[in-house]
């Protein structure tokens, strides 16, 4: 592991189990900005449009790291930004990932990071060595992310919330909810008494109704950055000017590798060719995996340059990988053999 790892996990707070509490911002006067994912050019010129006053407050709905190639300056940004304005950043799918790869890198919890876009950010605090150091401010910012807050009329929340009453929302029973629900909560029609902001689940504009306000339009996508004023609903918007590449963790020189491969062992259901065991990997990155398989195998199973297709962390809850590439490199002069697979995309998990 490159992480530098004690001093992230110290001080680590204690994890709550009591009823979740919905703070309230008691403002009139509340700009509400989308998901950011690394974009910190487009969250610069979106907070210069934005007729920010004394008495404004901003809530960003989560996830302003990952896939993006800026996630260091996005949170040093809105760490300025509290300097000048009330600020109310709330915990997304992606800040809880990189929580649990800093807290508990288990290979599961490296492989969920790595595919949601994770290298994107440890790339973004490197420093000259090659490895990545995540100021503790930082680590601090992203333990003090808060799962929702609410104004008299709405309730902001990153992805969305459980068809109960806002007073039986459990923390550890919900959190999940909150921060990766998409499709039964868009579909749901539970009167939760209030409008429901969020973001999570990208849309082409804004997407206002009576029930909930979605404000990720996609801006690592392609598509832009944006905001909502509450109680007006008038909206901004920042389009993004150019493709964003895939962002990775790169090894230092003077490797060849292309990127930082994890140790560790995750599953990997392979669906071309058909009929095959199931494997695992041994180490894993954006680019490519080094296989065996999980059932004692005394025959190769795949050969040189034969194509293959299939799906990492198959039955992961989080989301799953669909890959397809070729076997470079097949290891072994006895069983278990190993198979180095070299992907023709970089694989990630689809948002």
């Amino acid at each position: 592991m490159l992480v530098s790892g004690e001093d992230l996990i110290k001080n680590r707070p204690p994890v709550s189990r009591g009823i979740l509490t919905i703070s309230t911002i008691e403002q009139e006067d509340l700009f509400v900005i989308g998901d950011v994912h690394g974009c910190v050019d487009q969250l610069g010129e979106l907070l210069h449009k934005l007729p920010l006053g004394p008495k404004s407050a901003i809530v960003f709905v989560g996830d302003y790291i990952d896939r993006g190639p800026s996630s260091r300056q996005v949170i040093e940004l809105i760490l300025e930004l509290r300097r000048y304005h009330r600020v109310f950043p709330l915990l997304g799918n992606h800040e809880s990932l990189l929580l649990d790869f800093i807290d508990d890198p288990t290979p599961l919890k490296r492989a969920r990071f790595t595919y949601n876009g994770g290298g994107a950010t440890l790339q973004s605090y490197c420093v000259e060595s090659g490895e990545f150091s995540i100021p503790p401010e930082h680590v601090a910012f992203f333990r003090s992310l808060s799962l929702a807050q609410q104004t008299s009329s709405h309730v902001l929340v990153h992805a969305g919330l459980p068809d109960l009453p806002l007073d039986a929302i459990r923390l550890q029973e919900q959190r999940d909810t909150l921060l990766w629900v998409r499709g039964t909560f868009h579909r749901s029609t539970f009167d939760w008494g209030k409008t429901i902001v969020h973001g999570h689940s990208r849309v082409p504009k804004v997407h206002i109704d009576p029930r909930r306000i979605n404000v990720d339009t996609g801006c690592v996508y392609g598509g832009a950055l944006s905001a909502v004023h509450l109680p007006s609903l008038r909206t901004y918007r920042v389009p993004m000017r150019a493709p964003v590449t895939h962002e990775y963790l790169r090894e230092p020189a003077p490797s060849r590798r292309k990127a930082v491969r994890f140790p560790g062992r995750v599953d990997v259901r392979l669906s071309e060719p058909e009929g095959l065991p199931l494997f695992h990997t041994l180490n894993f990155n954006d680019f490519g995996v080094l296989l065996a398989c999980s059932t004692e195998s005394d025959s190769f199973v795949l050969s040189v340059h034969q194509e293959v297709a299939g799906t990492l962390l198959p039955d992961d809850e989080r989301g799953n990988v669909d890959f397809r590439g070729v076997v470079v490199r097949v290891e072994g002069a006895a069983p278990p053999y190993q198979y180095a697979v070299q992907f023709h995309a970089p694989a990630t998990v689809e948002e």
